[in-house]
């Protein structure tokens, strides 16, 4: 696994979470 594909996995892991917060605020 390269550096940068598992930077990138955080960064889309970490705004999925921010989505699902944003939905649960709204929702």
């Amino acid at each position: 696994v390269h550096e940068g594909e598992f930077e990138d996995c955080l960064r889309i892991d970490s705004v999925l979470k921010e989505i699902q917060l944003v939905t649960e605020i709204k929702g």
